[in-house]
């Protein structure tokens, strides 16, 4: 499964508009929301103006950016439809696939050209004056708390018996400001390099992605999804997506045996995906349980929740080497690529 999800979501690149026929309505609130977060920018970032002496706030409303917010939003008003009967099914992802690919493929085109400006802007105000990161979370602390705390509250109560609505409620109880969770992070990452791995990580992926996009993968990643999630969709016992060991995992076995394999440049993008996870949790794997462990006994009170999060695998072992479950993960990649019609070499490794 953990496969397949990578591959849905490296599918962001196919033409398409998912705006297209978006009602008055979901309109106006879209227009509602945008200029919330242009008048919240504008408060949060007033000491951080331009070269050009204009605000902040200006260059959240270039071309590019205001593209992917746009779909951003027209993606999640129609997902938001589409996921709100469960189990989900293949069918249901195989009808999303064309969405994700219009959202990716405007990401694709326009997320450099919205965040380098504004990080470039960062960097220079934060350069300018020590006291601007303060400033910014003094700010954005007084407008969660005025504006967006209680709402927050709200939701987490109306939905106690979701994994996403306890988290929530465990998290506002954990961390009641910003020094409680800077706190928290300094102690799980003291003496880890943190900072340097994110950086290394950071480019990486825009190396990964930036490959992906201009590579021409994007129509046979889209076409390999839309025949796989069709064919598992056609299975008598694959009929929810959240469980894939059984029927769904068989029924994507015999796909990837008989009737198609996954592109090699998309195979490229899984493999740096799941070689990433691992990385890291090889690396930062007892951080991660002790969050796990954390959670776990929050979630203690909540039994039919708590069976989500439980662990699939052992703790790393205590001569460093990777979990066993990573050892297994890596001769399923290879077990897939040598049995499953995968080519055996594909791109350069990244």
């Amino acid at each position: 499964m953990k496969l397949l999800l990578v591959l849905a979501l490296a599918v962001a690149a196919v033409s398409g508009n998912i705006c297209d026929g978006q009602s008055a309505e979901s309109a106006a609130e879209y227009a509602t929301i945008k200029n919330t977060v242009l008048a919240v920018s504008s408060v949060v970032m007033a000491n951080c103006n331009l070269d050009s002496g204009a605000e902040f706030s200006s260059l959240l409303v270039t071309d590019s950016c205001l593209k992917i917010f746009s779909e951003g939003y027209c993606y999640y008003d129609k997902a938001a439809v589409l996921y709100a009967v469960l189990p989900v099914s293949y069918g249901v992802l195989n009808s999303d696939v064309a969405n994700i690919a219009s959202l990716g493929n405007t990401l694709c085109a326009e997320a450099e050209a919205c965040y380098a400006p504004i990080k470039e802007a960062v960097r220079k105000c934060i350069d300018a004056d020590d006291s601007f990161l303060p400033n910014v979370i003094e700010s954005a602390t007084f407008y969660y708390k005025s504006a967006v705390e209680s709402r927050v509250e709200s939701y987490a109560s109306d939905n106690s018996d979701t994994i996403v609505g306890t988290l929530i409620d465990i998290a506002m109880k954990r961390f009641t400001s910003f020094n409680d969770i800077n706190a928290f992070f300094l102690e799980q990452t003291a003496g880890t390099g943190i900072e340097d791995d994110a950086a290394a990580a950071v480019a990486s992926f825009k190396e990964v992605a930036s490959l992906f996009c201009s590579s021409g993968c994007t129509d046979q990643t889209a076409s390999f999804l839309n025949a796989i999630f069709g064919y598992m969709d056609k299975s008598s016992n694959c009929n929810d997506a959240a469980v894939f060991c059984g029927g769904c995992q068989a029924k994507a076995a015999k796909f990837l045996k008989n009737k198609g394999s996954i592109p090699c440049c998309l195979m490229d993008v899984a493999d740096y995906a799941i070689a990433g996870g691992e990385a890291v949790y090889a690396k930062y794997g007892d951080q991660i349980e002790n969050v796990r462990d954390y959670l776990g006994a929050e979630f203690s009170a909540k039994p039919s929740l708590s069976l989500s999060l439980k662990s699939s695998g052992q703790r790393p072992r205590p001569d460093g080497l990777p979990r066993e479950g990573l050892q297994r993960s890596r001769i399923l990649r290879i077990s897939l690529r040598t049995q499953h019609g995968f080519p055996r070499f594909c791109q350069q490794q990244l």
